[in-house]
């Protein structure tokens, strides 16, 4: 994997190196007479001065309010990117007045006084000296391409750099599916092992219950084989005693039919109870085991969860830490926005296609939230990051705890239900007139693609897949496929 400290150390040699490189040029080309435009004053607070006239360069000076510049190139007028010179450094800002004021100038101010003109030269000399004008534009056609070619190579290696960088995020988003994965398997063992330990409780007392009436007919039961052992040896008659007339004969021999058939059933029972007692036993035994390798299971995710969770803290760490990740963060928003739109556009039904008994689009202001908690980020277009890159945050994110109910907010249809990159766990779901919301870093789903959901329904829980601000909820309202700002369509003070 890549490491931030490995990278930082090799590319501030190089920064460093292109900055005294360009300021050692622009040194000599004062020698050369370079030409300046106009002076400027610098009119914003904190303005970065970039290696390029472009906003993905790096940054080789800050200048305040007030600092003086020499402006030396102009390009595409207002709005366009001007060439300055500060304290020897070279490099570009955006001509806008609110970052700096310019003053044209006629030509720059020479130190001494023009010697007088020497006499004609002889016509072999005037065909060996150069004019100083070609002298002065090969200087600068001189110092130009040492300028381009040092941009280049710069541009290169933030490019290299930023490369690098995606990495870094997209393996963010592996580690967040493995945690979820991870999370997800050690909440099933643990249901598992729930419902194992009251099977073996049920167990415990079947054979508790089986004991205590095995025991209770033990000592009757074995009266009753004694007894059927002396009639067997003896015989009914001589058992019973001699009859006194046909009709006790008869009565004797049903009556110890009864007996017989009753000492027959109580044994017949207690040895069927023996039979049941070994099996729930056996049961019982491998319940236990089961439970135990379930045990064992559970402490390996909970393991492999921790890990990946440091994992995911470390790269959080280090995006929050360094300056150069915001506009990775911002490239990487930006593909999985386009990724989303992608997906939305691919599963979008036909117009007509799900039946409402009640519009969408009459809820204006009257929906519930999914989750209750405080929005950390609100719909819009902001401005991010220490380059000042503007992000469009397509719905808003509401704080909360891993595990917390997630609300649907009006019926419908569940038309996506998935891992998708930067998104982790998304839900959408299809309100019918091509009204959608949007349901994202959900830990757990409870609802698959074509199932009908109702107002209110619970569909999730709250988690952390793919967000980098910790556990949320980030919530969208969509029409035709374009976002709406969601807080419009909430209920005020739900």
């Amino acid at each position: 994997m890549f490491h931030f400290t490995q990278a930082d150390f090799k590319i501030r040699p190089f920064i460093f190196a292109c900055i005294t490189t360009v300021a050692v040029i622009w040194g000599l080309a004062d020698l050369c007479y370079a030409q300046v435009l106009y002076k400027g004053k610098i009119n914003a607070a904190k303005l970065n001065v970039r290696a390029a006239p472009d906003n993905i360069s790096s940054v080789v000076v800050v200048l305040n309010k007030g600092e003086r510049v020499d402006v030396l190139e102009m390009k595409d007028g207002i709005g366009g990117w001007l060439m300055i010179e500060y304290q020897g450094i070279l490099g570009y800002i955006k001509n806008r007045s609110r970052y700096i004021l310019l003053k044209p100038v006629s030509s720059r101010p020479k130190q001494n006084p023009a010697p007088p003109e020497p006499p004609p030269p002889t016509p072999a000399k005037v065909i060996k000296k150069k004019p100083a004008s070609q002298k002065t534009s090969e200087a600068n056609k001189t110092r130009q391409a040492v300028i381009a070619r040092q941009i280049r190579e710069e541009n290169r290696k933030v490019k290299e750099f930023s490369q690098q960088e995606m990495q870094i995020l997209d393996g963010l988003n592996e580690i967040d599916k493995a945690l979820n994965s991870a999370r997800l398997t050690a909440r099933k063992l643990k249901r598992d092992a729930t419902i194992i330990s009251q099977e073996i409780e049920k167990t415990q007392a079947r054979i508790a219950d089986l004991n205590k009436s095995m025991k209770a007919t033990r000592g009757y039961a074995g009266e009753r084989l004694n007894a059927l052992f002396r009639m067997h040896m003896m015989g009914r008659l001589e058992m019973a005693g001699p009859p006194s007339s046909l009709f006790d004969f008869v009565i004797t021999q049903n009556a110890l039919k009864k007996v017989v058939e009753s000492d027959f059933y109580l044994l017949n029972k207690q040895a069927g109870n023996m039979k049941e007692l070994k099996g729930l036993e056996l049961d019982l035994n491998n319940q236990h085991k089961l439970k135990s390798g379930l045990q064992e299971q559970l402490t390996y995710e909970i393991k492999i969860r921790k890990k990946e969770a440091r994992k995911k803290e470390e790269i959080l760490k280090e995006i929050r830490r360094r300056k150069s990740l915001s506009m990775a963060a911002k490239n990487s928003l930006e593909v999985s926005s386009w990724a989303l739109n992608q997906t939305i556009s691919a599963i979008a039904p036909p117009a007509g296609s799900l039946r409402v008994k009640t519009s969408f689009a009459k809820q204006k202001g009257r929906l519930q939230p999914p989750i209750n908690g405080k929005i950390i980020s609100s719909f819009g277009t902001k401005r991010k990051g220490d380059y000042n890159a503007f992000t469009f945050q397509s719905g808003i994110d509401i704080k909360a705890e891993r595990g917390t109910p997630v609300k649907n907010v009006f019926s419908g249809e569940v038309m996506f239900a998935q891992w998708l990159k930067g998104y982790g766990n998304l839900m959408i779901i299809n309100h019918g007139n091509n009204y959608y919301t949007l349901y994202a870093h959900v830990e757990e789903l409870y609802k698959k693609k074509g199932e009908r959901v109702n107002t209110g329904e619970i569909i999730g829980t709250a988690g952390d897949t793919g967000s980098i601000k910790g556990p949320c909820l980030h919530f969208e309202v969509r029409h035709h496929g374009k976002p709406v700002d969601p807080l419009k369509w909430l209920k005020k003070g739900a």
